[in-house]
């Protein structure tokens, strides 16, 4: 009986060592813990009010990072131009909400007019950086912060030399539209 106690005993500081207490195992404390609270990007939902009258489209939107040593890079690789124009640049802002209320954005981030060639009504491939997530304070680790990140197209600069500029942006969610 004793014997089974002292294996117990043995077997339980070897696991506390070795899976509980990670600097006792030799991983450093920066692995163990989280970088950034949770959360989500896309393209700026088709639920929102005003989304249809948005003239160019994300198509597709990803991220990551290369390194451990890299930042958590946003890149826009598709847009969609619709309409009748040329465009040269766009701007793109990317609305912050906390998941808690998606109809209020806690933040917004801007790049500055970026140059394109997108012809009229067609699609083109891109790589453009929107943002860098390390450089976002407030997607910091917070424990059960939870938040939702969506891009748009917010100012478009057309060969003819016209400016549409988004005024009206983040719209609210239409549950009507929510799928």
């Amino acid at each position: 009986m004793r014997l089974l106690a002292l294996r117990f005993i043995v077997t339980l500081t070897a696991f506390y060592a070795l899976v509980l207490n990670p600097l006792v195992a030799g991983v450093s404390q920066s692995q163990t813990t989280y970088k950034y609270s949770r959360f989500s990007y896309s393209s700026y939902s088709e639920a929102r009010t005003g989304y249809e009258t948005l003239p160019v489209q994300i198509l597709r939107l990803g991220g990551g990072k290369l390194g451990p040593n890299e930042k958590l890079k946003i890149r826009v690789s598709l847009l969609r131009n619709k309409t009748e124009k040329n465009i040269r640049a766009v701007k793109f802002k990317t609305f912050i909400f906390n998941r808690k209320d998606l109809n209020e954005a806690v933040e917004t981030v801007h790049t500055p007019v970026i140059a394109v060639d997108v012809p009229a009504l067609t699609q083109r491939e891109c790589d453009i950086l929107i943002l860098y997530a390390d450089d976002i304070p407030l997607l910091a680790y917070k424990p059960g912060e939870e938040y939702s990140l969506e891009t748009a197209v917010t100012e478009v600069h057309y060969d003819d030399g016209s400016i549409w500029e988004a005024k009206e942006l983040p719209g609210k969610l239409d549950p009507s539209k929510m799928r």
